[in-house]
């Protein structure tokens, strides 16, 4: 066997590992029933409501955040300076330059976790 012919026959059985392997988690029905595209996009589908269950679940912390920090400025005393003068100023990250961000974006989008302000992104994740 040339050594060419060896390399991809292992290529080969490395795609066919990677593919069974990220199939298994389906049962037989499934697999006996649907095709590699459906089965993909039910992945693609599982993966879309995963994304949108972490963005909820972050908003929930943002503003149990924003609360708190609002609580600790009220009971600051008037002679002090606030601690928090802009409650949710430094909770805000950008995701924009992960390469996997045009995927996501409309989910971002349509929770409301994405502002556009003079080009900059600005993310409550």
């Amino acid at each position: 066997m040339r050594e060419s012919d060896c390399a991809q026959q292992i290529i080969e059985k490395g795609e066919n590992l990677m593919r069974d392997t990220q199939k298994a988690d389906y049962d037989d029905w499934t697999l006996e029933h649907c095709d590699d595209l459906t089965l993909d996009l039910l992945e693609e589908q599982q993966t879309e409501e995963l994304v949108k269950a972490l963005v909820d679940y972050c908003q929930g912390l943002e503003k149990q955040v924003v609360d708190l920090r609002c609580r600790v400025n009220g009971l600051t005393p008037s002679d002090q300076p606030l601690p928090f003068p802009g409650p949710h100023s430094d909770l805000y990250e950008c995701f924009c330059d992960y390469a996997a961000y045009p995927k996501f974006k409309h989910i971002l989008n349509a929770l409301g976790s994405e502002e556009e302000e003079g080009g900059k992104c600005h993310h409550g994740l």
